[in-house]
């Protein structure tokens, strides 16, 4: 098991989330992970099981759902990337470590999966499923917002040409937008009595 410093201060911020004694936030990291830990139950059970079994999930569902994103471009092609997947360990090397690895590469994943499904499908759930996932990727790890601000910009030259859809994308970014700057700004006052720096990700 992986447990270190950064994984102790993630568990201390999970705490600080949930209210629990000894809770520390960090004003520089985005909640996902945390978030993350008390809905696996360590903060609750004190045990990193319910965190390592997830993982493990995770793990096994990352080559599937790789195989899903690319089988519309070519199944054997698809095939053999998740193969190559599945062989190189890439999938499950995180899964024992208590850091945000395992979970940002899943989402990262499914996200690129979301934006498959619509590119070829053209169905508005797979909208919200892709800027839902970009979101709590980017919740989870700041740097997340190159491939999900990249996401958007894609989504956006596909559906301009077609209002319904567009107008669905306009709805999925307003969510998001206000579930960050909300989170921004909540988070400004609780721990700096400062509004200013609502937006600021440090």
């Amino acid at each position: 098991l992986g447990f270190e410093c950064d994984a102790a201060m993630y568990f201390n911020y999970a705490k600080s989330l949930s209210g629990a004694e000894g809770g520390g936030f960090t004003y520089w990291k985005g909640p996902g992970f945390p978030a993350f830990i008390v809905l696996t139950g360590q903060v609750l059970f004190h045990s990193f099981v319910g965190t390592v079994i997830t993982h493990a999930v995770m793990g096994v569902l990352m080559p599937v759902i790789f195989y899903r994103t690319l089988a519309p471009v070519h199944r054997r092609a698809a095939f053999i990337a998740a193969a190559i997947l599945i062989f190189s360990t890439a999938p499950f090397f995180a899964a024992k470590l208590m850091l945000t690895e395992q979970l940002y590469a899943f989402l990262l994943v499914t996200m690129l999966y979301g934006f498959s499904r619509y590119y070829f499908t053209r169905d508005v759930r797979f909208i919200y499923l892709t800027v839902a996932l970009g979101f709590a990727a980017f919740f989870t790890r700041w740097e997340a917002c190159f491939p999900f601000f990249i996401s958007i910009g894609l989504l956006f030259l596909i559906a301009r040409t077609q209002q319904q859809h567009f107008r669905h994308l306009v709805l999925a970014v307003a969510a998001v937008a206000v579930l960050g700057t909300g989170w921004s700004a909540v988070r400004s006052y609780a721990i700096n009595k400062d509004l200013s720096l609502t937006g600021s990700l440090h």
